[in-house]
């Protein structure tokens, strides 16, 4: 579950081209394939464009997404145990 840990207050004028690139960013994650060698660029790309992004949105994100390779990574490291028994 995201955490607040400070004020995200950003809907100001200024923020609109970031909040603009956030939502880029987040719909291509949503709508891309990733299958082959050069999509697979393109996601390591997204990803530090929302790393980097000063956006809430972006943030929350990250954080999510670093929620779920855990999750993957978990399951996945215990289905390898399991294999090598």
């Amino acid at each position: 579950m995201y955490k607040r840990l400070f004020n995200e207050q950003f809907d100001t004028e200024e923020n609109s081209d970031v909040r603009k690139k956030t939502k880029e960013l987040l719909t291509s994650l949503r709508d891309e394939n990733f299958g082959n060698h050069d999509q697979r660029k393109k996601f390591v790309h997204l990803i530090v464009g929302l790393s980097l992004s000063p956006d809430p949105i972006a943030r929350k994100a990250i954080k999510r997404i670093g929620d779920f390779f855990t999750d993957l990574a978990n399951e996945l490291l215990s289905e390898i145990k399991e294999q090598t028994k």
